[in-house]
């Protein structure tokens, strides 16, 4: 019986080692990898740079480092459609970074710039909404705050509630168990509260109704063929929409997506012209 014990106890001491082992030589070949990229960005060789980040997303996927740096050497190469998927795809991991919403603030106002000047005298005809009080409200719990954040907050609450309630009935002082009380009620609905939140932003990280126009420059079609009219100005890379419908064109390999710019414009895009932002 102890040999058995003994046996099992060095089985797993030597699988502890293997693992750890491949964990320090993978961390390392990360390492590697990204300080290659690195070296090819700041010398000003983007496309190798890209080609690097890529290959460290695929073989050891995203991060949110990762996406930010590729997102800056497709900038700096001037793809502003594949630089601002990629900090589209940052912001959703980390939706607070400062970096990220400041390049793809930038990366934006580049892109409205371009649309207005291919919309003629409609300059507003690729232009985003303005958001309304409810959507500013909605980004601002569920784009804007991560849900990890808002489950910290729950618990917090959680464990307040318990210390509230430990209060009111443990405690012999009146204006204690009165306090003990309404904390628990106020407590229960924060909790609950912070709850949905962390569900909402969960919720919204998963959405894949946003796309980003990857070619160059292409137009909305009024229906799903590439011989339909057109029922956009000209859309630059780096234009973001809205997806309301998927499609088959005339064969099954061909994928459309009917968009929505804004309330005003919307049509048909192939999908060789444009990416999700969240992939299926």
């Amino acid at each position: 019986m102890r040999n058995n014990s003994f046996c099992i106890s060095i089985l797993l001491a030597a699988l502890i080692l293997v693992f750890s082992t491949s964990a320090k030589a993978q961390e390392k070949t990360v390492a590697a990898q990204a300080s290659a990229a690195e070296i090819s960005y700041n010398e000003g060789n983007y496309s190798n740079a890209i080609s690097l980040y890529e290959e460290l997303i695929k073989n050891h996927g995203v991060s949110v480092s990762s996406l930010f740096n590729l997102g800056n050497a497709y900038m700096r190469s001037g793809n502003l459609g594949k630089a601002r998927l990629c900090y589209e795809r940052a912001k959703r991991l980390s939706p607070d970074d400062g970096r990220i919403e400041n390049n793809l603030a930038y990366v934006s106002s580049k892109v409205d710039d371009a649309n207005a000047a291919n919309s003629g005298k409609d300059k507003n005809a690729l232009a985003p909404d303005s958001p309304s009080f409810f959507d500013s409200v909605y980004d601002s719990i569920a784009v804007e705050t991560p849900s990890n954040r808002w489950a910290v907050l729950a618990a917090v609450s959680f464990i307040l509630l318990i210390a509230a309630i430990a209060a009111y009935i443990f405690s012999s002082n009146v204006t204690a168990r009165k306090v003990g009380f309404f904390g628990s009620m106020g407590f229960l609905a924060l909790a609950g509260l912070f709850i949905a939140f962390s569900f909402m932003s969960a919720k919204a990280f998963e959405r894949q109704d946003e796309g980003i126009v990857t070619s160059f420059k292409t137009n909305l079609l009024s229906s799903p063929d590439a011989d339909a009219k057109t029922s956009s100005p000209p859309l630059v890379q780096g234009t973001k929409f809205h997806i309301e419908e998927t499609s088959l064109g005339k064969s099954e390999e061909e994928k459309w997506y009917r968009v929505r710019i804004n309330s005003k414009t919307g049509g048909w895009i192939k999908s060789t012209d444009c990416e999700p932002i969240k992939s299926e």
